[in-house]
């Protein structure tokens, strides 16, 4: 069975402005192909080609564009989010479409990691649901704190001062928005609008194996002018 990654792919993206009128955000042009499509070429290097994509605003023109993606070399499916229901909202609205472990990722950023090495940890701690941790760029995400098993203790949210001791004394690895899940986590997640940040994490400290891997990499996103534009040369070294 091939790999199967769902990309969440809903926002507004209201940050770049007069830009998402009318286009969404994970269609914006990155040395002439929409971001999404070079985030599909890259799951394709780890043997990811069974996918679907949650869109919402503006989701036609995605559908439109890959279509069921044999032409891209993949099988895509799509679930509409009628309305914004955050990132685990949107992984429950999925759910009659997933396998029963699969990846998930957002459509407006990117992270150089090694998809493989995140499904090896997953399986080998037995994890039922596992971060990529990447390196922090500033000071307004919230550090995961792992033990030497790679199980995830906490997460210390922004600006707090047991953040700030921590940040102090440790290099700081961030959730990379992008995981590997067992399905059966989503008996945990109620319907309707849910963040997994916020709303699941500290759930699942509690509740079941929870585990991270880090990459000495950063996140790259394409939520405001400039990071789109940098995100250019983000791919020329990639490709």
């Amino acid at each position: 069975m091939s790999e199967q990654a769902l990309i969440l792919a809903g926002g507004l993206g209201t940050r770049l402005g007069e830009l998402t009128k009318i286009k969404p955000k994970p269609m914006m042009e990155i040395n002439g192909k929409p971001f999404l499509e070079h985030l599909i070429s890259f799951l394709k290097k780890f043997g990811i080609d069974n996918l679907v994509i949650t869109s919402g605003y503006l989701g036609n023109v995605i559908e439109d564009y890959f279509g069921n993606g044999e032409k891209f070399g993949v099988k895509i499916s799509y679930i509409q989010e009628k309305e914004l229901l955050g990132t685990g909202g949107a992984i429950k609205n999925a759910k009659d479409l997933l396998h029963d472990e699969f990846y998930v990722l957002n459509g407006d950023s990117f992270c150089n990691i090694d998809f493989k090495k995140l499904k090896e940890l997953h399986v080998n701690s037995n994890s039922m649901f596992t971060l990529a941790l990447t390196l922090a760029e500033d000071e307004d995400n919230e550090a995961v704190v792992i033990d030497e098993n790679s199980e995830i203790l906490k997460v210390l949210q922004r600006h707090t001062p047991e953040s700030i001791e921590h940040r102090k004394n440790n290099i700081t690895y961030i959730n990379g928005g992008v995981y590997y899940v067992k399905k059966q986590v989503l008996d945990l997640i109620p319907e309707g609008k849910v963040s997994l940040e916020n709303g699941m994490f500290p759930l699942f400290i509690e509740k079941i194996p929870f585990y991270a891997i880090k990459f000495d990499t950063k996140v790259h996103d394409i939520g405001t002018p400039l990071r789109l534009a940098l995100a250019k040369e983000v791919f020329e070294n990639v490709n």
